[in-house]
């Protein structure tokens, strides 16, 4: 699928444009924009989330442009939060894999914690899906195929993601996919203090709030059929219910709703979603399959 034109480049946090001001009301400056911080001057800001902005920077010694996040004054008084945010980036500054975002620094500089990172010039897969409602099955294995291939190189450093879902995925212009947002800037907990978005939970973090590398895989199994069928399998149910089906629920069958979806596709969302984590593939596993009837291109 095309990507849009619409939005601010992703930069691998998750994060909203500026809201509007009301007519009338003065433009107040970002005391940030203009600014150095790591040997980046800070340009603008593309977005901001629950514990951090994001902004588009130049950075003075590679000359070139980058996104620099800056945890929230709130987020930046939280020593667990700051020291969480340090370490996760530095493990995953490790991974050398085209699939996942690159980080280039993190340090502290005043009262500031930063996180300098590339500039990813697409479109989160979640926009396209809500622009074109699902995707053709080829494109939709083009990008389960890239998404594992990343998350097999964060596994293979001990780095669970947590989070795998299609707004976590940006799709370049040039077709690349990158896996974004391995819960640097804090993580959504839900109930029981489980961690992770209700709708791509696997069934043990539901049920304990454990994660693995195999949870990885059942959120981009449950990815998979969002992106074939244009909503998650337990859309539209409160929180509660949607950690119980994914418990207790019967094995999904995304040719319900898309007839005449390959027989392999619908039987790989199966082996991916598996409830016990034990049987699903590893995300090596999810590329080999995925190779093995479509072929690496």
């Amino acid at each position: 699928p095309p990507p849009g034109a619409s939005r601010p480049p992703a930069a691998g946090a998750r994060g909203t444009p500026p809201a509007a001001r009301p007519a009338g009301e003065p433009a107040r400056k970002d005391p940030l924009i203009g600014r150095v911080v790591g040997r980046c001057r800070i340009e603008s800001l593309i977005g901001q989330g629950r514990t951090a902005r994001v902004y588009r920077a130049s950075h003075e010694a590679l000359g070139t442009t980058v996104a620099i996040k800056i945890l929230l004054p709130r987020a930046a008084a939280n020593p667990e939060l700051v020291g969480k945010f340090a370490d996760e980036a530095r493990a995953i500054a490790k991974i050398d894999n085209e699939n996942v975002l690159k980080i280039y620094d993190v340090g502290t500089e005043g009262d500031l914690h930063y996180l300098v990172m590339e500039l990813l010039e697409g479109e989160e897969v979640l926009d396209i899906l809500e622009r074109e409602g699902r995707l053709d099955v080829m494109d939709a294995m083009r990008v389960t195929r890239q998404a594992a291939n990343g998350l097999r190189a964060a596994h293979a450093q001990d780095i669970v993601h947590r989070d795998v879902k299609p707004q976590n995925l940006v799709l370049l212009e040039d077709g690349t996919v990158k896996v974004v947002d391995f819960g640097l800037a804090g993580v959504a907990q839900v109930a029981g203090g489980r961690i992770g978005t209700p709708h791509f939970m696997a069934p043990e973090t539901c049920e304990s709030g454990e994660t693995t590398p195999k949870s990885d895989v059942y959120s981009l199994g449950v990815t998979l059929v969002h992106m074939l069928t244009g909503k998650p399998p337990y859309a539209g149910k409160d929180v509660k219910a949607i950690l119980q089906s994914h418990v207790r629920g019967e094995p999904l069958r995304p040719e319900a709703r898309r007839p005449g979806l390959p027989r392999e596709v619908g039987e790989l969302v199966r082996s991916l979603t598996r409830k016990d984590p034990v049987a699903r593939p590893s995300a090596d596993q999810v590329v080999e399959a995925i190779d093995g009837f479509g072929g690496e291109a």
